[in-house]
């Protein structure tokens, strides 16, 4: 069954079911679209995507550009849209003071009641530079970006 592909499973017997996970280059595309469509709609799943989706998709990413076709480069470049751009750190002066907060709750940082922008800022930098890494989330967009990149380029 491709990826994303809306279904449901019923036995009218007691059983016990597993299911998994295959990522293919021919449906990669499709893979990314369906994790977003998660992301945006986390009720349309019985799993909750956890940082090993991410991870695991951020290795295939880095991995898989040898081996796609260039219909599957054209859908996975086509898929990279749906995610907005990540905020770059030279930008955070720009946020507004609750942007900086949802920024800092996302990153797991305690954040003081009261606190000034200025402080929020303070907050935000010494953490991004503390997590040099990025979450598994991040990771992902990162290497998605850059495979995009690099099929832009080869076309160019």
């Amino acid at each position: 069954m491709p990826p994303s592909f809306p279904h449901a499973v019923f036995t009218p017997d007691d059983c016990l079911a597993v299911g998994g996970q295959i990522y293919t280059t021919g449906n990669l595309g499709r893979s990314i679209e369906g994790i977003k469509l998660q992301e945006d709609y986390p009720d349309i799943s019985n799993e909750d995507l956890d940082d090993s989706v991410y991870s695991t998709l951020a290795r295939i990413l880095r991995e898989c550009g040898p081996f796609t076709s260039s219909s599957e480069r054209a859908e996975i470049v086509i898929s990279q849209s749906l995610f907005p751009p990540l905020v770059d750190t030279m930008t955070y002066d720009d946020l507004s003071k609750d942007s900086l907060i949802g920024i800092l709750k996302s990153l797991r940082v305690t954040i003081p009641s009261k606190a000034k922008k200025n402080e929020l800022l303070e907050l935000l930098k010494k953490n991004h530079d503390i997590r040099a890494a990025c979450t598994p989330r991040e990771e992902f967009l990162k290497e998605l970006r850059e495979l995009c990149n690099k099929f832009m380029a080869d076309i160019t």
